[in-house]
């Protein structure tokens, strides 16, 4: 998702095409690109739009391919915004403004890396003291890339880059890796956890910026995607989860887990931070979270009880949501319930045979947990 023009307009890439949000509140197509978008770019006056039928830039009297290739994401350069990165279904392209001091230029494609083909997901600019430019490319199946850049190449004329790919063998756990920047350097989310690259023996070792239960080895939490806001939040998606991190003044993070768990348990493929409401792109649909609304998430709740008996046993029937069933509440919510607390401790230890349980305070009522 991204805002673009005149009037802040708010566009969504779904599975059938490119989508925009009208002042009634209504999602409308945007006429000429269909099939899969995954990546949308807003620079300048230019809308880029990453497509299973190729990088088009938007425009009012149509829409004009720059790429005629399957392609998953856009990023702009850090070091010359002047150039856009595009991860392709079999490899790297640079994208160029036609005219760098015309906001109204056209881009176009600059050049395609012969020595790259792999699957290109994610991409992440880091640049050292040197001015040297590296690359980092996430792969689903190929582990990561780093595709180092020669001394004032990005300003200019680009050489011929070194590509190096890091595996199992540098330490990355099997399966695919997604890069990102954040917390002021380039984060790598996996199924095992989030790591990060130790230039001094080029290895890769466990993050720990998010706290030890995301840091990347044998029991480290999967982790999809990390966004960083303007403010310095990371937003990022686990085990269909969402978990914001706010930095505390010592430079660790608190996460706040509580207050997305009405988010429905599904893949979110990518956070948007918009002002003070935050877009969550699920497979499940778009999901919007107004940021401003403040809620007390550790007060007690009230609790619906199916059935009771006399030794003060809850008796759960299953349930289904979705196309999942459930056999109890207690595996739904295993972070909430354990075996043992199936006993609920009653005066009258007994239960109304059906009934909505709500706290009673006065005495001689059932108090239920």
């Amino acid at each position: 998702m991204t805002r673009h023009g005149p009037g802040n307009t708010l566009y969504a890439g779904a599975t059938t095409g490119l989508y925009y949000l009208t002042d009634t509140g209504e999602f409308l197509p945007a006429p000429g690109i269909s099939g899969e978008c995954r990546s949308l770019l807003s620079t300048g006056d230019s809308l880029l739009a990453a497509a299973s039928a190729g990088i088009f830039q938007v425009e009012k009297n149509g829409n004009r391919l720059i790429v005629k290739d399957h392609s998953y994401v856009l990023r702009q350069s850090r070091s010359n915004p002047n150039r856009i990165w595009a991860g392709l279904m079999n490899g790297l392209a640079s994208l160029v403004r036609s005219n760098e001091n015309d906001e109204n230029a056209q881009w176009t494609l600059e050049q395609r890396f012969e020595n790259i083909s792999h699957e290109i997901m994610t991409i992440a600019e880091d640049a050292n003291q040197d001015k040297n430019v590296d690359l980092w490319l996430g792969t689903l199946t190929n582990g990561v890339l780093k595709v180092a850049f020669s001394p004032g190449a990005p300003g200019g004329a680009l050489q011929r880059p070194v590509v190096t790919v890091y595996d199992q063998a540098n330490g990355l756990p099997p399966g695919a890796v997604y890069v990102f920047r954040a917390a002021g350097h380039i984060m790598f989310a996996t199924p095992k956890g989030i790591f990060r690259f130790r230039d001094k023996d080029k290895t890769f070792v466990p993050d720990t910026t998010l706290g030890e239960e995301f840091a990347g080895g044998e029991n480290g939490r999967s982790v999809f995607y990390i966004v960083e806001d303007k403010n310095k939040h990371i937003w990022f998606h686990s085990k269909s989860r969402n978990i914001l991190a706010v930095p505390r003044p010592d430079g660790t993070y608190q996460l706040d887990k509580k207050t997305f768990l009405r988010i429905p348990l599904t893949q979110v493929n990518d956070c948007y931070p918009d002002g003070d409401v935050a877009w969550f792109a699920s497979l499940d649909g778009l999901i919007r979270f107004d940021t401003d609304v403040k809620k007390n998430c550790d007060r007690d709740f009230q609790a619906l009880i199916r059935k009771g008996n006399k030794r003060g046993q809850a008796n759960f029937y299953p349930f289904e949501i979705g196309r999942k069933r459930w056999e109890n509440i207690f595996d739904f919510f295993p972070d909430c319930f354990t075996r043992e607390r199936k006993s609920f401790p009653c005066e009258s230890n007994c239960f109304p045979r059906e009934s909505n349980c709500f706290p009673r305070e006065s005495k001689g009522f059932t108090r239920e947990q």
